[in-house]
């Protein structure tokens, strides 16, 4: 696949908003976490660092489950319909008139 630049810098643009947004909105359940952790007793630096990156790989599983679960739902594409010609050409034959459009309305 060809892909321009542009189209990439926008996919990445996307995807660097929607991981600092998720960050933004995670960032107080993981202060949270930590004063409950350190107010039962778990100071271990190690289990600080794992609680947290466990909370967000069980988020992104459960994401990528749920995409995976949309996808297969999705009903089938309809059939491209050939009985009708395109606009264009359905209106190619016809005389335009435009003397309604051209007057002039004090409103307009």
């Amino acid at each position: 696949m060809d892909h321009s630049v542009s189209v990439v810098a926008q996919a990445v643009m996307w995807i660097v908003i929607v991981i600092f947004a998720l960050i933004m909105q995670v960032m107080p359940l993981l202060l949270i976490l930590t004063l409950f952790n350190i107010a039962v007793g778990v100071s271990s630096t190690a289990m600080l660092i794992i609680i947290p990156v466990s909370l967000f790989g069980t988020l992104l599983v459960a994401c990528s489950v749920a995409e995976r679960r949309r996808r297969r739902m999705l009903p089938a594409p309809l059939p491209v319909r050939t009985d009708r010609p395109h606009p264009d050409e359905a209106m190619r034959q016809t005389a335009a008139c435009m003397l309604p459009y051209l007057r002039r309305s004090r409103f307009f």
